[in-house]
């Protein structure tokens, strides 16, 4: 081996470690970041439902016939015990029935309420105003930016991260 290939394997080496370090730094800051977009006081009255509560709601509004409690579990990834208290919180809020399915008296039928679907249309109204505005405020040419970078996350996270190692030169 070379002084010039133990070289380039050393500064390889260091130039790996740095980046891991940038990107490791990187992903703490937008952690960061994000939990004090969450915690932007602007943003309260987004969060008067939780997030829970509304995949179930948002599952709900498109079949208006319900679907059994276990749907929603399957569907959205839920334990039984976690779709059976969030369940009640939105039954105490009145945004979904519950009924005794007429072909197996075993299954609870879920449907969404007039005061859900009310409730989740007036929430997807005031975020998409509020992110209107944080648009508006950012200007064109980094809203461009911003959409282009999430269609980027997006089709990484569905595609796979590739490896850390495909493509490297000396790997």
């Amino acid at each position: 081996m070379t002084e010039n290939n133990i070289h380039f394997k050393i500064s390889h080496g260091v130039r790996n470690l740095a980046d891991e370090m940038f990107y490791s730094e990187s992903a703490a800051s937008l952690m960061k970041l994000l939990a004090r977009t969450r915690q932007n006081p602007d943003l309260k009255n987004v969060r008067e439902i939780s997030i829970g509560e509304k995949g179930i709601l948002l599952y709900l509004v498109s079949r208006p016939e319900g679907v059994p409690s276990g749907e929603l579990s399957r569907a959205l990834g839920i334990g039984s015990g976690g779709v059976a208290n969030l369940l009640s919180v939105l039954d105490r809020k009145e945004y979904i029935s519950r009924s005794i399915s007429p072909k197996d008296r075993r299954i609870i039928i879920v449907s969404i309420t007039e005061a859900g679907r009310k409730a989740i249309t007036d929430l997807r109204c005031r975020i998409q105003t509020r992110l209107e505005d944080l648009l508006k405020a950012l200007g064109e040419d980094d809203t461009r930016e911003l959409i282009r970078i999430y269609e980027r996350i997006v089709r990484i996270s569905r595609d796979g991260i590739p490896s850390a190692h495909s493509g490297q030169e000396g790997a």
